[in-house]
């Protein structure tokens, strides 16, 4: 009978295992995003996109739509990603395996996979070319160095060599393929060829910012990559085309004000752009890593998150580092998931001194936001 029980449980063990990696053989991996024109953000129909492996051959081709989009079925070693088990939990522990939350349920798309990254689009139109350049944002450079000294408007530097991909777009166009050659492929990256007649071609890495499981219409369960745009300039033009890391990235980061007593309020704030699609879903949480007290930061109608935080009123009297995440609120929780900070603990995504996680299912920042506040004692009465 312990025999007969002994072979059971191998049974089930053996065809669970089988079971798993047939779903993790079944979910393909479809890369996506959206392409603009550089100056105007205006979505560019008909452009070619080529996607290649680290060997330089192309494993996928596809001309961008009337909404400026394009799709490309692939393999997940070609993102540089492990490819996640259906279930969620198994294996999660190891170092670069995507995992779907346990509660992620499968959409199911119809017609067009290119519907997907249509948000991606919308939202791309002007902003992906306005303003700050994503690398200084992101923490890297002797630009965000020279922001340490600007109250209120740090990014942490630990955050910077850890945003999915690594090379800084300021960079001019042939510095920057130096770059890419000369760099290993970050988790999260996927080199691509994007060429429109009347423009200047893209060559080198675009970053995965999204990641969604969804089902074809043949049933198939699969994983939508969304990646940031790629933003073409005219040949006409002085610019260069290039490809910014631009959703996800926490920036403006402040806290107001910066030295308090004990028991005062200070309120956090930050910007981060995002689709549109992705906000309902999305929860902004700072911590205060010397008390581990947690405030939510809610999106006000000009764009930023904000959020208060009341100081103890005893201490400790030091500078307090506060650092801002934001995660997917899947089942968009008031106030956020317990259960799945917890998981984003363990992955050490709020602690400064440890390299930030890539992982685009859980992930919706792609950095994290840091500022210090000084706690001073009350004066007394």
């Amino acid at each position: 009978m312990r025999a007969f029980f002994f072979r059971l449980i191998i049974g089930l063990a053996t065809l669970s295992l089988v079971g798993m990696c047939a779903s993790i053989a079944e979910a393909g991996l479809v890369v996506g995003g959206v392409v603009v024109d550089a100056s105007t953000g205006a979505a560019l129909t008909g452009a070619t996109v080529a996607l290649f492996d680290d060997s330089g051959d192309v494993v996928g081709t596809d001309l961008t739509d009337g909404d400026g989009t394009w799709a490309i079925e692939t393999e997940w070693k070609h993102a540089h990603l492990k490819a996640p088990s259906s279930g969620g939990s198994l294996f999660s522990s190891l170092i670069g395996v995507v995992t779907w939350p346990v509660r992620t349920t499968a959409r199911f798309v119809g017609g067009s996979t290119k519907a997907l990254f249509k948000g991606a689009a919308r939202a791309a139109g002007g902003a992906a070319v306005a303003g700050v350049s994503v690398a200084a944002v992101s923490g890297a450079g002797p630009v965000a160095e020279a922001a340490v000294g600007q109250i209120g408007r740090t990014v942490g530097r630990a955050a910077s060599d850890a945003v999915v991909g690594a090379l800084d777009d300021d960079s001019p166009e042939d510095e920057r393929s130096d770059q890419m050659r000369n760099s290993d492929p970050q988790p999260g990256e996927v080199t691509v060829r994007v060429w429109k007649q009347g423009a200047k071609d893209y060559h080198g890495r675009v970053s995965v910012y999204a990641l969604e499981r969804f089902r074809d219409e043949n049933g198939h369960s699969k994983a939508a990559a969304t990646v940031d745009p790629v933003l073409l300039a005219s040949e006409e033009s002085g610019g260069v085309s290039s490809a910014p890391r631009h959703f996800g990235i926490l920036n403006h980061v402040s806290a107001d004000p910066m030295i308090v007593e004990a028991g005062a309020t200070v309120r956090l704030s930050c910007q981060m752009p995002l689709p549109d699609e992705m906000l309902s879903s999305t929860c902004v949480v700072a911590w205060d890593l010397s008390t581990r007290q947690r405030q939510s930061l809610t999106r006000t109608e000009e764009g930023a998150w904000q959020g208060e935080m009341e100081l103890p009123k005893k201490g400790p009297y030091r500078n307090h580092e506060i650092t801002i995440v934001a995660y997917r609120n899947l089942d968009q929780k008031a106030g956020g998931d317990e259960k799945l900070e917890a998981r984003l603990w363990d992955k050490d995504a709020w602690n400064p001194r440890k390299a930030y996680p890539v992982d685009p299912v859980l992930l919706v920042s792609r950095n994290r936001g840091q500022v210090t506040v000084t706690v001073i004692k009350p004066p007394r009465p």
